[in-house]
């Protein structure tokens, strides 16, 4: 596997010239699907003139706080040690509490009431509905596992924006507008199959607005992980959705 943007023109010129081959032999198929489903409109009219709004909007990114990443990080971690020292009061140093197959063989031995498995291993299910339905069973430690798994969570993603951003101090994901991530390097979940519009590496439409939980300790939690992103000078961040 090799990073394209490693090559030369000379050697990725039968590469490039066949990639526009194919798309065209394409084109000459679905043209004519086009106007038998009548969707000429949509594609003319909407998709089309939303190609150099997506490229736009990747090329100019959304600018990064180092500052407030950095801050972020340490915030997460010290949440995250913390959390993972409460839950070794109970569970043995040995046992990774980050490790699914570990903390799940420690709960067997504990006799969790837990029936849920996995498919693969048949190991006890780790999930997070599975183990705050647990109830009041070793609830502390439960907890403390829970919290350790929401900073982690949390503070992946400040790590991922300091690892994205560019050298213009911005983070330029990629747009898909076809839903699919395609040949995205992101393996943060799975891209919709409906087709919607898209975004990896970094994906920001899923930044967390709060963690896992209520009150306004979890909301502030959000706020640090947007926090991250910020305005350029003389602009504001605007935050929308379609009720």
């Amino acid at each position: 596997v090799c990073n394209m943007s490693e090559l030369t023109p000379e050697e990725i010129l039968e590469y490039a010239a066949a990639d526009a081959d194919n798309t065209l032999q394409l084109w000459e198929l679905l043209e004519s699907r086009l106007k038998e489903l009548e969707l000429g409109g949509v594609y003319n009219d909407v998709e089309m003139p939303l190609v150099p709004v997506l490229s736009d909007m990747e090329r100019r990114g959304i600018m990064v706080s180092i500052e407030a990443v950095d801050s972020a990080i340490e915030y997460f971690k010290d949440k995250q040690d913390d959390a993972e020292r409460r839950a070794h009061h109970e569970i043995p140093d040995d046992v990774n509490i980050g490790s699914g197959d570990q903390f799940a063989r420690w709960l067997e031995s504990q006799d969790a009431p837990i029936t849920k498995r996995t498919d693969g291993k048949g190991l006890l299910a780790t999930d997070e509905n599975t183990l705050r339905n647990l109830g009041d069973w070793h609830k502390e430690t439960i907890d403390a596992v829970l919290e350790f798994k929401m900073f982690r969570k949390l503070g992946a993603f400040p790590r991922k924006f300091k690892e994205l951003s560019g050298w213009d101090g911005a983070l330029h994901p990629n747009f898909n507008q076809g839903g699919y991530y395609e040949e995205s390097s992101d393996t943060s979940g799975s891209a919709p199959a409906t087709g919607r519009l898209s975004c990896s590496t970094p994906n920001l439409q899923q930044i967390p607005h709060h963690g896992r939980g209520k009150g306004a300790e979890y909301e502030e939690y959000g706020r640090m992980v947007r926090g991250c992103l910020v305005a350029r000078p003389g602009y504001v961040l605007v935050a929308a959705d379609v009720g």
